[in-house]
């Protein structure tokens, strides 16, 4: 294969965003994603709204007075399906810019895939060959999809034990 002048094409941008809960996850990926339909609604001539997909029971409607989107709720199972089918109607209703907010429950909520996983009767290490895929697939998803993906997902806080004038802290 021979090299090629390079020309830049259109590049959508995926971004994940992780910290502990309270850390500022949704309202910078507000901030951010408002900041990218505000540009490409400059560069096409018209509006580019910003879609929200919301996994954390409603929250996601917080900064509702704050930032212009549209929101959309998902409930368990939260399946990769889901989540494709969730990002699927999105792309459908021609939204450039997404929010998902969180894909933490994909893998860890109820119905997400550790939960998949452990109903999988038989054999542990196997039964990832039954996740594993569905799982990718949700990540092709993402990284595949002609739209700007803001994505948060949670950390876990970390604790450290000190001690203190001789008391663990």
């Amino acid at each position: 294969m021979p090299f090629k002048k390079a020309v830049r094409s259109n590049i959508w941008a995926k971004v994940l965003t992780i910290s502990s809960s309270g850390g500022g996850k949704t309202y910078s990926n507000l901030r951010m994603a408002t900041g990218f339909a505000r540009k490409l609604s400059e560069t096409t001539g018209q509006e580019e709204r910003v879609a929200f997909i919301d996994s954390e029971n409603g929250r996601g409607l917080y900064y509702a007075d704050e930032f212009d989107y549209d929101y959309m709720q998902i409930n368990a199972p939260f399946t990769p399906e889901k989540y494709i089918q969730a990002i699927d109607a999105a792309i459908d209703a021609g939204y450039k810019v997404l929010i998902l907010d969180s894909i933490t429950h994909e893998w860890s909520g109820k119905g997400g895939c550790l939960e998949i996983h452990s109903k999988i009767p038989g054999n542990s290490y196997t039964a990832w060959s039954k996740v594993t895929p569905r799982h990718e697939a949700f990540f092709d998803k993402i990284i595949d999809s002609n739209i700007h993906i803001f994505a948060t997902v949670r950390g876990d806080d970390k604790y450290v034990l000190e001690e203190v004038n001789g008391k663990q802290v």
